[in-house]
Protein backbone atom coordinates (compact mmCIF):
# COMPACT_ATOMS: atom_id res chain seq x y z
CA UNK A 1 0.00 0.00 0.00
CA UNK A 2 3.00 2.73 1.21
CA UNK A 3 4.39 2.08 -3.09
CA UNK A 4 1.09 3.02 -3.90
CA UNK A 5 0.43 5.93 -1.44
CA UNK A 6 3.47 7.66 -2.12
CA UNK A 7 3.47 7.32 -6.31
CA UNK A 8 0.15 8.94 -5.51
CA UNK A 9 1.73 11.59 -3.45
CA UNK A 10 4.45 12.23 -6.09
CA UNK A 11 2.16 12.41 -8.57
CA UNK A 12 -0.28 15.18 -7.10
CA UNK A 13 -3.27 12.71 -6.84
CA UNK A 14 -2.67 11.70 -3.37
CA UNK A 15 -6.77 12.54 -1.02
CA UNK A 16 -6.17 15.48 1.05
CA UNK A 17 -5.72 14.60 4.66
CA UNK A 18 -3.41 13.03 7.46
CA UNK A 19 -1.06 10.16 6.74
CA UNK A 20 1.38 8.40 8.67
CA UNK A 21 5.06 9.22 6.66
CA UNK A 22 8.18 8.68 6.68
CA UNK A 23 10.10 11.77 7.20
CA UNK A 24 13.79 13.08 6.60
CA UNK A 25 14.14 15.15 10.40
CA UNK A 26 13.38 11.89 12.12
CA UNK A 27 13.87 8.11 12.58
CA UNK A 28 10.20 7.70 13.55
CA UNK A 29 6.94 7.38 11.45
CA UNK A 30 4.97 10.67 12.05
CA UNK A 31 1.69 11.69 11.48
CA UNK A 32 1.58 14.33 8.65
CA UNK A 33 -1.18 16.65 7.06
CA UNK A 34 -0.77 15.92 3.03
CA UNK A 35 0.06 18.06 1.29
CA UNK A 36 1.49 20.30 3.90
CA UNK A 37 5.05 20.19 4.71
CA UNK A 38 5.37 17.40 1.63
CA UNK A 39 9.17 19.06 2.07
CA UNK A 40 10.07 16.57 4.94
CA UNK A 41 8.32 13.42 3.72
CA UNK A 42 10.08 10.70 1.98
CA UNK A 43 7.20 8.04 1.62
CA UNK A 44 3.83 7.91 2.78
CA UNK A 45 3.07 5.05 4.35
CA UNK A 46 -0.35 4.64 5.36
CA UNK A 47 -3.58 7.04 5.69
CA UNK A 48 -4.06 7.85 9.34
CA UNK A 49 -7.82 6.26 10.20
CA UNK A 50 -10.23 8.39 11.60
CA UNK A 51 -12.11 8.32 14.94
CA UNK A 52 -15.49 6.47 13.60
CA UNK A 53 -12.55 3.80 11.15
CA UNK A 54 -11.00 3.50 14.22
CA UNK A 55 -13.77 2.40 16.43
CA UNK A 56 -14.98 0.34 13.66
CA UNK A 57 -11.94 -1.61 13.40
CA UNK A 58 -11.68 -2.13 17.21
CA UNK A 59 -14.65 -3.37 17.33
CA UNK A 60 -14.03 -6.22 14.42
CA UNK A 61 -10.87 -6.93 16.13
CA UNK A 62 -12.55 -7.60 19.74
CA UNK A 63 -15.29 -9.62 18.09
CA UNK A 64 -12.34 -11.85 16.58
CA UNK A 65 -10.39 -12.51 19.43
CA UNK A 66 -13.58 -14.15 20.91
CA UNK A 67 -13.84 -16.00 17.68
CA UNK A 68 -10.37 -17.18 18.37
CA UNK A 69 -10.37 -17.87 21.92
CA UNK A 70 -13.80 -19.96 21.14
CA UNK A 71 -11.98 -22.07 18.65
CA UNK A 72 -8.97 -22.01 20.68
CA UNK A 73 -10.71 -23.81 23.73
CA UNK A 74 -12.62 -26.16 20.69
CA UNK A 75 -9.32 -26.85 19.89
CA UNK A 76 -8.01 -28.13 23.46
CA UNK A 77 -11.28 -30.10 23.80
CA UNK A 78 -10.51 -32.10 20.62
CA UNK A 79 -6.57 -32.41 21.58
CA UNK A 80 -7.92 -33.93 25.17
CA UNK A 81 -10.25 -36.24 23.68
CA UNK A 82 -7.71 -37.36 21.28
CA UNK A 83 -5.66 -38.05 23.93
CA UNK A 84 -7.96 -39.88 25.74
CA UNK A 85 -8.85 -42.40 22.63
CA UNK A 86 -4.88 -42.75 21.97
CA UNK A 87 -4.27 -44.15 25.27
CA UNK A 88 -7.52 -46.20 25.34
CA UNK A 89 -6.25 -47.89 22.40
CA UNK A 90 -2.68 -48.67 24.09
CA UNK A 91 -4.62 -50.37 26.74
CA UNK A 92 -6.92 -52.36 24.33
Amino acid sequence: MSKELTEQWQNGTLKEGVYWCEITESPYVEQVHLPCCEDIVVEVLAPVPSYDEYNEFMQKMHKLEKQLSSISEQLKEANDIIKKYRRFEVEQ
